[in-house]
């Protein structure tokens, strides 16, 4: 029995070619919910899963960085579910060290003052899901954020 489930799985992921999922961009910040402690944003962020499957993200520990200043760990509110083949704007909820991204969005004053956009910068992991399989995948993306962008809800 234990034979045959080995086969059985072995067999499945090698079946399921991956190809990496791309970002494209952040559409939208929205600003969820802002407590004293934390923040919940939420993301409009445009990703192209070009394999034959969903995927399913269920879990995050990403590293924030604004202009050049740590604002602390980015988490994985909800679970997001990719569509296979398919480019489309996504709604993902993180939530966010307040007192870090506001020391973070105070140093990156000079930044904001000149070009009107701040650099963010995003590194760590998630964990995404195909059917019975998980696997971590390392994530590093640079992106400039317009504050206009920024709404509250």
């Amino acid at each position: 029995m234990r034979i045959l489930l080995f086969s059985l799985t072995v067999l499945l992921s090698s079946c399921l070619s991956y190809e990496q999922v791309e970002f494209r961009n952040v559409e939208r910040v929205n600003i969820k919910r802002d407590s004293n402690k934390e923040m919940v944003l939420n993301l409009g962020v445009k990703l192209y899963n070009p394999n034959g499957y969903k995927i399913k993200v269920i879990k995050s520990q990403l590293d924030l960085t604004i202009s050049g200043t740590s604002a602390g760990k980015a988490i994985l509110e909800d679970k997001v579910i990719l569509r296979k083949r398919k480019e489309e704007v996504y709604d993902i909820n993180i939530s966010i060290d307040r007192s870090a991204v506001t020391k973070a969005l105070m140093a990156s004053g000079i930044n904001l003052l000149f070009t009107g956009k701040v650099p963010v910068e995003v590194k760590g992991w998630i964990k995404g899901r195909v059917f019975i399989f998980g696997k971590k995948f390392d994530v590093a993306f640079k992106e400039q954020i317009d504050p206009k962008q920024f709404k509250m809800n």
